[in-house]
């Protein structure tokens, strides 16, 4: 066998071994990893267990079903819709446009809520 073949061969066992050694590592990393994890999930478990079923606060009695657009709550101005379309879809925004009290001074204030 050739002084180069040699080296070769040799060169690829070394490769062959620092492969091998990284794979150990990641496997005990993956390893440590999933002893964590399992750590974790497991005294998470046990605090559950440790503390008393959350009270419920009593349901009230004067609520009662309402609008899903909420055309039933007073508002303290007229409510008005813009029709649109979003994504191919018609829908309409609720809006109110309250003058101002007093001198107008120009300016428009615009108040969003979503």
């Amino acid at each position: 066998m050739s002084n180069n073949a040699s080296i070769l061969i040799r060169a690829s066992g070394h490769t062959r071994s620092n492969r091998k050694e990284h794979s150990r590592q990641q496997a005990l990393w993956v390893a440590a990893c999933l002893v964590l994890l399992a750590t974790v999930a497991l005294a998470g478990e046990v605090a559950a267990q440790d503390r008393a079923p959350a009270q419920l606060p009593p349901t009230p009695t004067d609520v009662k079903p309402g609008s899903i657009t909420l055309e039933d709550v007073p508002y303290p101005y007229a409510v008005l819709y813009l029709p649109m379309t979003v994504y191919g879809q018609d829908v309409r925004m609720a809006y109110m446009d309250v003058a101002p009290s007093g001198q107008p001074n120009g300016r428009t204030v615009v108040l969003l809520h979503g």
